[in-house]
């Protein structure tokens, strides 16, 4: 069939099936969703809709037939969205699934007989596409989801493609590997034409099977060295959608959401943990507002750990309490989020990441205010001229959740309850466990960008931690999407990867992609799951091309083949 359809025109059922089956391919051909269906888009899902093109003569016509087909693929690859509770979701959902589409139209209108037939355009067509969805970072946050070298992700040899020059390399292949195949279909998968497209898709597939055998192997010659990493997973509603009668209601909230954190912890006591991590904005109001009653927090370490554990809670002292004189004129202590960490960390004898707003006040008088991940080391002494508390800012804020990009749109979300912004953080940090292996931080939707992350190999992270909530998309594939992103990251830094999340995916991953292990992992509802798992995680490390190039080499190649495509194709018009 494919044969009858090559460089003849196509009927209209034949324009319809095809137009169907390549939406169902494409938009389902992510890990999240497919991974096997992800390797067939990667191979010739794409060329299955390129080849109506073929057969619309008109720039327009091209132009809206493929905005409107990727609008469609984007519509059910962003579907988690709406999982949101908030109605203004379908608007910003809406505006992102039109404007990818709008990027891909663009593209359709390159996809010409004459093009396709040259296969210097066929790298300048790939090259275009791929600089399109590399400048959506830099968009407001940077829009990061969804390049189409996830389609090679749910493979675990394909993925390896991606330590040589990262996700949007994947992009590029994707692309030129269903330009190959559109090309040899157009020419009546003549011999050539057809080995080469099938040369070019098994590169993903040998490079990553040597890549794989390699530091295997190398893994095996330096020893299985492992470092106990315990991640809680505390499976809380975002608070924002609770109706609260007051603040007094709001704090005995709070408090009953560390009770279940120390119980979710409490399953690895005595065992032996370099590392515990806790998701992002664990719990609200802030790291060093007093408004826990000290008896209460004692009474809730007494009976979950045991009365033993009263002797590792941190001094009622500044950073950690504070004295208030009730009614009656008596004393009580008041201690904050950070004695509850503090607590955890001296109790366990491990460092605690956690996830927590802080502020910071300047000299100005103003207030800077971080979504941040705070690092509590145990404390030796009581001695709290000795303490140190560890802060990393989270740098890529999610517009309208944590900032507020636009005047105009600040009315807009007050009537959300969204009515300030977080302050950006500026730079990657590296800090170590307590027994001096190096890790960096990522906050949430800051690991699914390629070239922010490898930042913390570059300061010396020999292990990359991941912090997020995803309470704002229950029930939906956002959990799933998050992690794909997340694998990718290890393969293109070469380092493994641990993450703690509110909901959705808590696991470890080794440096080649592997999954280590994942709580709940055979759980059906592993996404509200309110628990701990203690993982060994494998150290090995290694150096990629992109930890070192990060996006720039891909970036460089494409800039580059489409400036000789344009001067050749200048000197080809002045020869004539």
């Amino acid at each position: 069939m494919l044969a009858n359809m090559s460089s003849s025109n196509l009927s209209t059922l034949q324009r319809a099936s095809l137009v169907l089956l390549s939406l169902v391919i494409v938009a389902f051909g992510q890990p999240a969703w497919s991974w096997w269906m992800g390797l067939i888009a990667a191979f010739i899902g794409y060329a299955l809709f390129w080849r109506v093109l073929l057969d619309l003569p008109k720039l327009k016509t091209r132009f809206i037939v493929g905005a409107i087909w990727f609008t469609a693929v984007q519509y059910i690859q962003l579907s988690w969205a709406v999982a949101h509770p908030y109605f203004y979701i379908y608007f910003i959902y809406t505006f992102f699934a039109v404007t990818m589409g709008a990027q891909f139209g663009v593209l359709a209108m390159l996809i010409t007989p004459k093009r396709i037939s040259n296969l210097l355009q066929l790298v300048v067509i790939a090259s275009v596409w791929t600089l399109m969805e590399w400048v959506r970072l830099f968009f407001l946050s940077g829009v990061s989801w969804n390049p189409i070298g996830m389609a090679l992700t749910g493979g675990l040899y394909p993925l390896q493609m991606a330590s040589l020059w990262g996700i949007y390399g994947l992009s590029f292949w994707v692309m030129l590997v269903n330009l190959l195949a559109l090309r040899a279909w157009y020419l009546g998968f003549s011999l050539r034409p057809a080995a080469l497209w099938l040369i070019a898709a098994s590169v993903p597939y040998l490079y990553g099977y040597v890549h794989v055998a390699v530091h295997t192997q190398e893994m095996a010659k330096q020893g299985a060295k492992t470092l106990n990493v315990a991640l809680v997973q505390t499976a809380f509603p975002a608070e924002e959608t609770i109706d609260f009668a007051d603040r007094k209601q709001l704090i005995a909230h709070i408090i009953g959401e560390w009770v279940q954190i120390l119980q979710a912890a409490s399953s690895q006591k005595g065992q032996p943990i370099d590392l515990m991590v806790f998701p992002e904005y664990a719990v609200p109001c802030g790291t060093y507002t007093c408004v826990f009653p000290y008896s209460v927090v004692k009474e809730a370490f007494t009976q979950i750990f045991g009365p033993e554990s009263l002797a590792a809670l941190p001094p009622l002292e500044s950073p950690f309490a504070q004295e208030w004189k009730t009614a009656q004129g008596t004393t009580v202590h008041m201690v904050n989020n950070a004695f509850w960490a503090q607590g955890l960390a001296n109790f366990f004898k491990t460092g605690v990441v956690i996830g927590l707003e802080d502020v910071e006040d300047l000299a100005s008088g103003d207030r800077e205010h971080y979504s941040a991940a705070l690092y509590f080391v145990p404390m030796e002494t009581q001695d709290l001229d000795q303490l140190s508390i560890q802060r990393y800012e989270k740098r890529v804020l999610v517009p309208l959740g944590e900032y507020i990009p636009f005047a105009f749109v600040k009315a807009i979300a007050a009537d959300y309850g969204i009515k300030g912004s977080f302050t950006c953080g500026k730079e990657a940090k590296v800090f170590h466990t307590t027994n001096g292996h190096p890790f960096g931080i990522s906050i949430c939707y800051e690991e699914t960008f390629g070239d922010l992350t490898r930042e913390n190999k570059h300061c010396g992270a020999q292990l990359l931690v991941n912090l997020t909530s995803g309470a704002w998309y229950p029930y939906s594939r956002l959990p799933q999407q998050h992690f794909t992103h997340a694998r990718l990251r290890t393969v293109e830094g070469g380092f493994p990867l641990v993450r703690s999340s509110n909901i959705g995916v808590t696991a470890a991953v080794d440096s080649l992609g592997r999954t280590v292990a994942a709580l709940g992992q055979e759980a059906p509802n592993s996404e509200w799951l309110q628990d701990s798992i203690r993982i060994q995680v494998p150290t090995y490390t290694y150096s990629t091309v992109y930890s070192h190039t990060g996006d720039a080499l891909i970036v460089g190649i494409c800039a580059l083949s489409s400036l000789f495509a344009l001067r050749k194709g200048r000197k080809d018009e002045n020869d004539k």
